[in-house]
């Protein structure tokens, strides 16, 4: 049995033909192995072992969603598609957002042999989530493709939640783009930040990372300003909400509030960071500007002050 025929199975039928466990059973298992997988990553982090730990992580998610690495994206979708169909897609080279959207669902359904109805429903689910931001993101994709980089952690920042945006942010703030040593905070207990950024003078900046669930949405107070109370035992002197899709009137007034204050407190949308990348690759934004961003930029940083 091929790869792909394995993959393509029902739960049902790999269960009961092959392994002759019920569902519950199997579900159990996956379970029990993606709470082992996290409990490793947070040993890995530990010790130090970033790479190991960032793999265990991502494999932990592959068990909760019971899926393959290149269909990790397209499971964090909420959309009930079927494993198999899943898999279908990433095996016939939709890959990335940008695949499925500039595709047909006709096209789509015939390579991959998956229901139309589901890829329309994928599709649809897609430029739910991406809302306003449809526009923006494929541009971005388009040009980051034609400065010959994948744009899959474009696709990450605009459609995950929790640790795997955290690290797909992460990921993005590393050289060349950003030469300031910028990290998660893998072990958060009770008002920890979610990243820990050492600045050029050796201090601490912290950031914290909110993405809403609806598109139409925006990010509010409370949400935008937690950062500032968090992880007072890093004696932090910056500190930066990374928010998508953007920041409500409150959020935005009160940034000005504590800016003329004094405090170096910034609102970065995820949009403006995606921008910020893609002119990086197109070579018309320097690493010292993304220094300057993330160092001495103050309040809300949209797009047209990158």
């Amino acid at each position: 049995m091929s790869q792909l025929q394995l993959m393509r199975l029902t739960v049902k039928k790999l269960l009961y033909t092959y392994l002759g466990a019920s569902s519950g059973k199997i579900r159990n298992i996956g379970s029990n192995c993606a709470w082992l997988c996290d409990t490793a990553a947070k040993i890995a982090w530990s010790m130090g072992l970033q790479d190991t730990a960032k793999e265990f992580e991502r494999l932990s998610e592959r068990f909760h969603y019971g899926c393959s690495d290149e269909a990790l994206i397209f499971a964090q979708i909420p959309f009930r598609m079927h494993r198999g169909e899943r898999e279908a897609l990433v095996c016939n080279g939709f890959t990335s957002l940008e695949a499925v959207l500039n595709n047909t669902s006709e096209d789509i359904a015939r390579r991959a042999k998956v229901s139309r109805g589901r890829v329309q429903g994928l599709q649809k689910k897609i430029v739910e989530i991406l809302g306003p931001a449809i526009d923006l993101q494929r541009s971005q994709a388009l040009r980051l493709k034609a400065c010959g980089v994948e744009s899959g952690l474009l696709d990450a920042l605009y459609t995950t939640k929790g640790k795997i945006l955290e690290q797909a942010l992460v990921d993005v703030l590393a050289k060349p783009f950003c030469t300031l040593n910028v990290s998660r905070i893998t072990s958060q207990n009770e008002g920890e930040a979610d990243i820990k950024i050492i600045l050029t003078n050796g201090r601490n900046g912290i950031a914290q990372v909110t993405a809403k669930d609806n598109s139409l949405d925006k990010v509010g107070l409370v949400k935008a300003t937690s950062v500032l109370q968090q992880s007072p035992e890093l004696q932090p002197e910056v500190f930066i909400c990374f928010g998508r899709p953007d920041f409500d009137d409150k959020s935005l007034n009160q940034a000005a509030a504590h800016v003329r204050t004094g405090k170096n407190f910034k609102l970065i949308p995820i949009s403006a960071l995606a921008e910020g990348f893609v002119r990086f690759y197109e070579g018309t934004l320097s690493p010292n500007r993304v220094r300057e961003i993330l160092e001495t930029e103050k309040g809300y940083v949209s797009i047209d002050r990158l």
